[in-house]
């Protein structure tokens, strides 16, 4: 009888394993069936002291997804791959902690919107964070908010958690609810031809390490061998601003300050790191130029190198962002020095083939915030808006 009772358990927990496995094979085939039906794709994945997280961000309007022959009318007024969204997020909604759709079509306006928390923390699994307590500091969790706490507090404030917030935001002046910092959690909105569908996922790491600097003297060979015959430019960027201020680095105040295109105006601002002197950054490093004939195989090779190190190093604090024609790898070298001083010193790759196929890579060493110029690719050295270009 002991034996038949153990051999029902291993059977559930195997069936539960694979369940769990085919769940995120389902996920990752999924996003890759909308790629490749003209969906534009970004993915951001996160490792730091507390947690592993991956990012999907997906965007296309209906001329990008339409299919030969698809026209949209009065009987038909969502593409098809629209509906595939729909019956997709519908299945999972049938399994999560609890899930939101909207619906209405009228006057040739069309509007469809899902949020679903597929997972949780904690006993209840169950962490719902609405707009009047996320920031509250006199709001503590019930039950189970030492484990939240524990799980997701970050080194730094990275895309991820910046993500989290600019979702929450967004749904302010709406009756849809965002499950904030589970561990994962979907968010769809397609209004009157244009979709975007978020992708969050969050575990808990579990890499037992003393240390969590970031060591990529690995990539640095690798980027060393890649880069022989490219053109190679040293560069330095400095960005002191006295109008920075500590405040400006509350969650709320960096998305307002992010909706307000502050980053898209002079600097190219990846991550904000740099507590109580908001703004400072110094950037030293070198710019390398690789002609088209080799530049795909370049930026394969180096992408490809980039994502395993994430894989494999999840005791370090580091993160990629990718899409089909850009990445980004960062990290912290010293976590210790950051706990101390607040000031971040960090390593930085961005990489980014050029509409005429040409390849740019920037390495940087970092100290304080990332502070680059927009125009990256033409400039030498930007020193508090002083300006050198690179003479080819």
């Amino acid at each position: 009888m002991k034996a038949t009772i153990l051999t029902l358990i291993i059977s559930l927990t195997s069936l539960s394993i694979m369940a769990q496995s085919d769940d995120e094979r389902q996920w990752d085939s999924f996003v890759d069936y909308l790629s490749e039906n003209g969906a534009r794709i970004s993915v951001s994945r996160m490792n730091d002291v507390k947690r592993i997280a991956t990012r999907y961000n997906i965007v296309f309007e209906n001329k990008d997804i339409l299919r030969k022959g698809e026209v949209l009318n009065d009987n038909n007024r969502v593409p098809r791959l629209v509906d595939s969204i729909r019956v997709f997020l519908d299945g999972k909604a049938r399994n999560s902690i609890e899930s939101y759709r909207y619906e209405n079509h009228s006057d040739m306006t069309d509007t469809i919107t899902y949020s679903l928390a597929l997972k949780g923390y904690g006993k209840n699994n169950e962490y719902l964070l609405d707009l009047g307590k996320a920031y509250n500091e006199n709001f503590l969790w019930s039950g189970d908010y030492e484990m939240l706490e524990q799980t997701h507090l970050a080194t730094y404030p990275s895309r991820h958690q910046l993500q989290e917030i600019k979702m929450l935001l967004s749904l302010k002046e709406s009756n849809r609810k965002m499950w904030f910092r589970t561990m994962k959690t979907c968010l769809f909105d397609y209004v009157n031809g244009n979709g975007n569908l978020l992708i969050l996922s969050t575990e808990e790491n579990t890499a037992k390490s003393p240390y969590h600097n970031f060591h990529m003297e690995s990539f640095d060979s690798l980027l060393a061998k890649e880069t022989k015959t490219a053109k190679a430019y040293p560069v330095k960027y400095k960005y002191d601003n006295p109008k920075d201020s500590a405040s400006k680095h509350l969650p709320v105040n960096i998305i307002k300050n992010i909706k307000n295109d502050t980053d898209n105006t002079t600097y190219y601002h990846s991550l904000v790191f740099n507590r109580d002197d908001i703004g400072a950054s110094e950037s030293t490093g070198m710019l390398y130029i690789i002609s088209k004939e080799n530049a795909k195989e370049c930026y394969r090779t180096l992408l490809e190198k980039a994502k395993d190190y994430v894989s494999n190093h999840p005791e370090e604090c580091c993160e990629i962002e990718m899409s089909n024609r850009h990445f980004s790898f960062s990290g912290l070298r010293s976590t210790t020095k950051y706990r101390i001083n607040h000031i971040a010193l960090s390593d930085y790759v961005l990489a980014e083939m050029g509409k005429d196929g040409t390849l740019y890579i920037l390495r940087l060493n970092v100290t304080g915030d990332y502070w680059i110029p927009k125009n990256w690719k033409q400039i030498k050295s930007a020193i508090n808006g002083r300006v050198t270009l690179i003479k080819k």
